[in-house]
């Protein structure tokens, strides 16, 4: 595999990605709402915390008051926010932009051009998927950051940093797995159609269905 043609491939797809009005409004779309969550969740841990400080200085039961005044749910919104556009709208977000990266090629005619240049379809693979992996980190490297300025107002201890670390990486890995998926689906059928067809039915399969199973199973077992 060489790398500089797969660098080459990487950068002409990240950029002809960015260059679409319809993403760029999505980008900022996404990046709008994710600050919003955190934002929510934010001054909602702040307004709990300084509940349950202040009538615990006055001898009441400040666990009792909290769940009463602010429910856990109310506290948790913006995390369910969070977590509803990062696992679940963040990869439709990818499966929409990808599903034509090389089936597209191959409906303009251009696929075969592309091949005929000496590039491996490995090598279109690997690039297809790298441009559409960073175009989703427009998205994720925003939030993370302003998340982790969020944590550190808040004086958090190492735990908490690392456990924010894994999570960041855990996201990192199941972006990828999201573009490789896209650009292969987009690979192997004959037209844009059929693969945004599998590529929904994936996205509803590993986002809807396979928690829900999972939860279920959890719950016969015990």
């Amino acid at each position: 595999m060489r790398i500089r043609i797969v660098m080459h491939l990487f950068r002409h797809t990240f950029t002809n990605l960015l260059k679409s009005k319809g993403v760029k409004w999505q980008v900022v779309t996404f990046n709008i709402l994710l600050i919003i969550a955190l934002s929510t969740a934010f001054f909602s841990l702040q307004k709990h915390q300084h509940t349950v400080e202040h009538y615990s200085k006055e001898g009441q039961n400040a666990i009792n008051f909290s769940k009463t005044i602010l429910p856990n749910n109310v506290v948790r919104f913006g995390e369910i926010s969070a977590a509803l556009i990062l696992q679940l709208l963040l990869p439709l977000f990818i499966f929409f932009g990808g599903f034509v990266l090389v089936e597209g090629k191959r409906e303009l005619e251009t696929l075969r051009l592309v091949l005929s240049q000496g590039v491996s379809f490995t090598e279109l693979l690997i690039g297809e998927t790298m441009g559409l992996f960073f175009l989703s980190l427009t998205l994720l490297i925003p939030s993370s950051i302003i998340a982790l300025k969020l944590l550190l107002f808040n004086s958090i201890s190492l735990d908490v940093l690392l456990s924010f670390s894994l999570l960041v990486f855990s996201f990192l890995l199941y972006l990828l797995v999201m573009s490789l998926l896209s650009a292969w689906i987009s690979a192997l059928f004959k037209t844009s159609k059929t693969a945004l067809i599998r590529l929904v039915g994936c996205w509803l399969f590993f986002t809807l269905m396979l928690p829900n199973l999972f939860s279920m199973t959890l719950v016969i077992q015990t």
